[in-house]
């Protein structure tokens, strides 16, 4: 049966000379076991404990549990991350752009690969303002 491996959510924050004060917390939406489409990786809720609204990109990459390689890195357009918890869709982080040439295409039509992975998300802060 083809599964998508307990998710290990690793995430950063790549700060680009902006202040964030606050915490950023994923939850990922998986659907139970069975077939993954490579768009339900961007379902996610993220929770901001801070005061100020920030713009930001989510990066996912996604490894083979087994051998560490790499399938594919994308990653979504800016989206504007509010204090409190933030729902996140894939329709709401159109386009999709792949970043890396893995052994699977991050075009987020499609299925994922059969096999286990290893999915990591970052949050790429781009700018902040105060509320």
């Amino acid at each position: 049966m083809n599964r998508l491996i307990p998710l290990c959510l690793a995430f950063s924050l790549l700060l680009f000379q902006q202040s964030v004060k606050g915490q950023f917390a994923f939850n990922i939406l998986v659907p139970p076991d069975g077939v993954y489409t490579k768009a339900q990786l961007w379902n996610l809720s993220v929770s901001y404990s801070g005061t100020s609204t920030c713009t930001a990109k989510i990066q996912v990459s996604v490894k083979s549990s087994g051998s560490g390689q790499l399938l594919f890195t994308a990653a979504s357009a800016s989206v504007t991350i509010r204090p409190g918890v933030n729902a996140l869709k894939y329709q709401n982080l159109q386009p999709i752009t792949s970043l890396s040439g893995g052994s699977a295409s991050g075009d987020p039509s499609g299925l994922m690969p059969p096999g286990l992975y290893r999915v990591c998300y970052q949050l790429l802060i781009t700018s902040t303002e105060s509320v």
